[in-house]
């Protein structure tokens, strides 16, 4: 009789342990949650170990900076891209890539529910872009000019901008435009007839905003 008790007080701390193993953090774990950025795309790359009972994942991103994440799109559980089997453990590769129409910081975060539409656990991550075009900078016209030309650029993003004029020799002649402005084309009137001292030749106008700096060159002759 008190080998039988052993026995079931044996298989029941088994039992335990089998459903506690399962039940840990080796289950349903989201792993290697990264993020590349190649030019302006951002590719999200994450894993998930042992699987049980999830529908879908959520992705989410914000600016830095913003209190709410908005939903960008659900990956459904069937979607994933590779599964590797490793004695117990089984490995689940998902991808989804995003393509931010402004520079800055964002936010991503994966979310993982469950088979009632509940969230199981969220991993968050952080990436900085750089690369979107925000204007493009084109050739004053006229070119060479006298005593007159006009800067145009087309802004794409709404954005803080700075365009200066400089001399061959790097010495600053003057600020044109430092503002705010929405999208759109802008033309600014470059006049020579304003400075006393400036003399023919090579000029380079620079415009930046927050992310990118661009440089024309432009012909002074009197």
């Amino acid at each position: 009789m008190k080998r039988r008790f052993y026995i079931l007080l044996v298989i029941f701390f088994a039992s335990n342990i089998l459903r506690a193993g399962l039940s840990d953090d080796s289950q349903n774990k989201i792993s290697s949650f990264n993020a590349k950025i190649k030019k302006n795309e951002v590719e999200l790359n994450f894993q998930i170990i042992n699987p049980q009972g999830i529908s879908k994942y959520r992705v989410e991103s914000k600016r830095s900076g913003e209190v709410n994440y908005k939903f960008l799109n659900d990956i459904l559980f069937s979607n994933f891209r590779k599964k590797e089997v490793t004695d117990s453990v089984n490995v689940y590769y998902y991808s989804y890539f995003d393509k931010p129409s402004e520079n800055g910081v964002y936010l991503y975060r994966i979310s993982m529910y469950d088979l009632g539409n509940k969230v199981i656990k969220s991993e968050e991550i952080k990436v900085g872009i750089s690369e979107v075009p925000e204007f493009e900078l084109l050739q004053n016209n006229p070119n060479p000019f006298n005593p007159s030309t006009i800067i145009s650029y087309k802004l794409l993003v709404p954005t803080r901008v700075k365009l200066s004029v400089y001399t061959l020799t790097g010495k600053y002649v003057d600020l044109l435009v430092e503002a705010f402005q929405s999208p759109g084309i802008y033309k600014v009137e470059f006049n020579t007839s304003k400075y006393s001292e400036i003399s023919s030749g090579i000029y380079f106008y620079k415009l930046e905003s927050n992310y990118t700096v661009d440089i024309g060159k432009m012909i002074f002759t009197k």
